[in-house]
């Protein structure tokens, strides 16, 4: 009887024992599914976000030349540049942020000639190699959630890329080896150590695409989809969108090639973009998102203030570069007739962006962009 007893309480301690770890590992389970899932949000959900001063300023309005909140003095130097450049005959649009506030912006000559369209914030440019900059971005932020190893070779991710268990991701994002094709049209990428544009201008880099091609694995979304959904998630910028030369938008900005009739310069002659490959120069993006992006960016909404480092390093490796200098960042960009200025601090306090449409030369964008910078920075 003794024996049955002690059997019967074994049993039952043992029947305790399964239903605590059958709890154990529901509740383990369930808190896996969740971390996954927060995992994902940044790509498959979009959630409300506190907005950002300068995201603020730039809903409040469409209009450039509105915002100018300067010091006295300080405006009469403004109002004696836009004076020059309206001299000069300028095409193109400028901001200038401190502090997440427009503190001034203006803008001459049209977007879209042809309609007589003003710029305006929302006037949507062509911004080539700024794509990558924002690649990085992503990418690093990948690296932060752990979805991206460094020391990784590049098949973990892309399998059926040629040569992809030669080369790590380290090797991709720091440039130590590239891919490239060798016309503009052919998908068929191979490896190259060596430098492609000097030594075999015949190459043509496409690093740029390869990346784009990582972040659409590891998301599991196509790029544009994965693009927009963090954009719209982290900084409220919902104006950026994949170029088609079917499919055009009433705020899309043309790019003209010079021209000049009697003592007058004109926006006649439209340049037409190139076909490209995705991933490569293929983004239109808002003078407000680009303003947005880079903010967000530098205020560390995309990625933690420990990986700036590995950011920089990355963005300064690129082809071509983003330039992260001592104590300010600089970037150009030129892409059918439509070019792209912009200067900042190193924490995205102080911005100055140039968006022009036209081969200005009284007055060039960069010589522009550097003026104002000098401006800004030293109010």
């Amino acid at each position: 009887m003794k024996l049955l007893i002690s059997k019967r309480k074994l049993l039952i301690f043992l029947l305790i024992c399964l239903i605590i770890f059958e709890v154990v590992f529901i509740i383990y389970k369930n808190e896996a599914i969740k971390d996954d899932t927060n995992r994902e949000d940044d790509y498959s959900e979009v959630q409300s976000i506190k907005k950002t001063s300068l995201e603020e300023g730039l809903s409040s309005t469409l209009r450039l030349g509105t915002n100018i909140r300067v010091q006295k003095n300080a405006r009469v130097l403004l109002d004696s540049n836009t004076e020059k450049l309206d001299n000069s005959q300028y095409k193109g649009a400028y901001v200038g942020v401190s502090d997440g506030e427009i503190v001034f912006s203006g803008a001459l000559g049209f977007a879209n000639a042809q309609k007589k369209e003003g710029f305006k914030y929302d006037s949507s440019f062509l911004v080539g190699k700024y794509q990558d900059y924002i690649n990085n971005a992503i990418l690093v932020e990948m690296i932060q959630h752990k979805k991206l190893i460094l020391q990784d070779k590049l098949s973990e991710y892309l399998p059926n890329l040629k040569q992809s268990s030669k080369i790590s991701v380290n090797d991709l994002l720091f440039g130590k080896i590239h891919y490239y094709r060798s016309d503009n049209y052919s998908n068929d990428f191979e490896l190259y150590d060596g430098r492609i544009d000097k030594e075999n201008p015949g190459k043509k880099c496409v690093d740029t695409v390869i990346k784009q091609r990582l972040i659409t694995a590891i998301s599991h979304l196509s790029y544009i989809e994965t693009l927009n959904r963090l954009l719209v998630k982290k900084v409220e910028a919902s104006d950026t969108r994949a170029y088609s030369a079917s499919n055009v938008f009433a705020n899309d900005v043309s790019g003209y090639s010079y021209l000049k009739e009697g003592s007058k310069v004109k926006q006649k002659n439209i340049i037409k973009k190139e076909p490209v490959i995705p991933g490569s120069s293929q983004l239109r993006m808002s003078i407000a998102d680009i303003l947005k992006v880079h903010e967000g960016i530098l205020k560390n909404l995309f990625f933690e203030e420990k990986y700036n480092r590995l950011f920089r390093s990355i963005c300064n490796s690129s082809r071509p570069k983003n330039m992260f200098l001592n104590d300010y960042y600089s970037f150009s960009s030129h892409d059918s007739g439509q070019s792209i200025h912009l200067y900042s601090d190193l924490s995205g306090s102080k911005i100055v962006l140039i968006a022009s449409n036209y081969p200005n030369r009284a007055v060039s964008n960069d010589e522009l962009a550097r003026k104002l910078w000098n401006f800004i920075s030293n109010n």
